[in-house]
């Protein structure tokens, strides 16, 4: 008999990256209300949840010197580093993003993720990394969801960087990506967020591990009786122009349409996960603010809140009653 295996899957977080950060630490030391400590065999991700499986694997990767939370090494520390994190790490205005259709520059991007991921890891491909590990994008020219598997030999020269830099590209607002193998040969072609396919939490990927438990690690969903800052955290210095005032509005309706649709595939996955596994358990903060999908000067903030609510709470096990009750109120049960 196959082993049984649990799986944590990821989903899309863009800014609210912290957030699945802090409860992901909180599940895998047993520090949340009442269960014991919970380590995957494996994990998926989406977006930047993708992120938060590389670090899980960092965590538990007994060659990584990496921590959730390290005060005494604050570049081993995943908080610090997040805590850290400011918007022009992540993207700037600029004239070579229109170029490539989009609108703003995500460089500052890669360069973080090379610091983070290449230099304080050590992971440079996708077979470099401890669990078997699946990352979600989608093929700009099909639509086509790509998933990334670090166990697969055709992917395990694929860069890791590459990977997250297409898992990430929200579009409209972050340019397609290409993904190389370490000898520089491309695999096929522009890729997109994976939030933009079936893939916005990739519970499917979980089938051919054999997993019999999986845990749903997710960004609190926007809540509408909160205030609600989707659009972009403009910096002080920026001068606006007649230009930047029409990008933003570009970007702004982007991510709402972007959020609208990570909300639909959210219940459509969370069904798959009842149906495709034993047990299934969501992991969602509930928060007392909402947070804006492309503001990364709070992460800290998002941690500590996002801590604080893990350590008083358990995962919520995924049942007809919850699904029907707490998760996705009037949606219909699924056929299992």
């Amino acid at each position: 008999m196959a082993q049984k295996k649990t799986g944590f899957v990821f989903s899309g977080a863009a800014a609210l990256i912290a957030q699945e950060g802090a409860i992901t630490q909180a599940l895998i030391e047993g520090r949340t209300l009442s269960t014991s400590p919970v380590k995957p065999d494996v994990v998926a991700g989406t977006s930047s949840g993708s992120l938060n499986s590389i670090a899980t694997n960092a965590v538990l990767d007994p060659k990584v010197e990496f921590y959730w939370d390290e005060e005494d090494k604050p570049e081993r520390g995943y908080k610090q580093i997040l805590s850290n994190i400011r918007n022009h790490d992540v993207y700037k205005f600029g004239i070579l993003p229109l170029i490539e259709g989009a609108i703003l520059d995500t460089r500052p991007l890669r360069k973080t993720l090379e610091h983070i991921v290449n230099d304080t890891m050590g992971y440079e491909t996708m077979g470099d990394l401890y669990l078997p590990t699946y990352l979600a994008t989608v093929e700009r020219d099909t639509g086509k969801p790509v998933r990334i598997y670090s166990k697969n030999p055709d992917h395990a020269d694929l860069l890791v960087v590459d990977v997250l830099m297409c898992s990430t590209a929200i579009p409209v607002a972050f340019p397609p990506q290409k993904i190389h193998y370490k000898d520089g040969k491309e695999f096929n072609s522009k890729f997109f967020d994976g939030g933009t396919g079936p893939d916005g939490i990739p519970v499917e990927a979980m089938v051919d591990e054999n997993c019999s438990e999986i845990y749903v690690i997710s960004k609190m969903r926007p809540k509408p009786e909160l205030d609600r800052e989707l659009g972009l955290q403009i910096p002080k210095d920026l001068v606006l122009t007649d230009v930047h005032k029409h990008q933003i509005q570009l970007i702004q309706n982007a991510m709402l349409a972007f959020d609208y649709l990570m909300n639909a595939i959210f219940c459509s996955e969370i069904r798959r996960a009842m149906v495709l596994s034993d047990s299934a358990y969501l992991y969602e903060p509930q928060l007392d603010k909402n947070y804006s999908m492309l503001d990364f000067n709070c992460e800290k903030e998002q941690w500590d809140s996002s801590w604080a609510w893990a350590v008083k709470n358990d995962p919520l096990p995924i049942t007809d009653e919850s699904y029907q009750g707490k998760i996705c109120p009037g949606e219909p049960a699924p056929l299992a």
